[in-house]
Parts: structure tokens; sequence; C-alpha cells
């Protein structure tokens, strides 16, 4: 792995915090005009992400924490929000548990169009998603 300069390792440092790019960009002496676009750049560097992956490993081994230890507690606490009857807690704990699991991974379609000509084609290529999927299940229907 390449060497990261200071303001990058800062950066790191900064997002292994929160996980909020822009704040880290922005904490780690980069333009706030600007720190959402450099946030993302740096967020797709392999280098950056690499310093990530190893930054937050520690983090986990200082900790002693593991997956499973964390699933665990947001499970009693589940638990505890179900007891005290508070709905919002107990479903913000599923909903973590459900993000570390994969469940909110998003579905991915693949839809072969067959059409005459370029111009078809075309007006597919400008359609929303929602406009797409409408067309489609429309299309199921018929």
């Amino acid at each position: 792995m390449v060497a990261l300069t200071s303001k990058t390792s800062r950066f790191v440092e900064e997002y292994a915090l929160d996980h909020n790019g822009t704040a880290a960009a922005v904490r780690a002496g980069y333009s706030p005009r600007s720190a959402p676009v450099t946030a993302s750049r740096l967020l797709r560097n392999a280098n950056v992400r690499g310093a990530l992956a190893e930054r937050q490993g520690e983090l986990a081994e200082k900790l002693a924490l593991d997956r499973q230890q964390v699933v665990g507690g947001l499970l009693k606490a589940a638990e505890l929000a179900e007891e005290q009857r508070n709905p919002l807690a107990m479903v913000a704990a599923l909903r973590e548990i459900g993000k570390m699991l994969g469940y909110y991974e998003p579905e991915r379609k693949t839809i072969a169009i067959e059409a005459v000509g370029d111009d078809v084609k075309a007006n597919f290529s400008v359609m929303s998603n929602a406009q797409l999927t409408t067309l489609i299940a429309a299309g199921s229907a018929a």
C-alpha cells in the first residue's frame, strides 16, 4: 500500500470516528466548500479504503469487540426497549441489526429490452427508475 499524505491520514482517523465523510474532510483540513466532493473522492481511493479497514480493525481489536458481540448488544437493547414499551428504540436497534446482516442491500434487477431502432432505446435511457418500474409493473400485469 502507498503511504498516505498527512492530511489524508488525518481524514482516515477522523472518518473512523463517525463515518461522516464531509465532516471528516473538514476536520482533516480540507476546504468546507469542497468537503463533500473531497470525501467522496477519498473514499473511492483504494489506499484510503485499505487504511480505513486497517484502522477499523485496530479499533475493534482495541475494544475487544466482534460482530457477534455487537449484534448481541443490539438484541439486548431491543429487548430492553420492548420491556420499556419504547417502540422507536426497539425499531432502531433492530434496524441496525438488519443493516449489519445485509438485509437492506439494494435489490438489483436486469431487464433485457428488445426494441427496433435507437429512438425506442433512447426513450428508455432518459426515464427515471420510478418510471421504468411503473412501466415494468404495467407490462407484467398485462
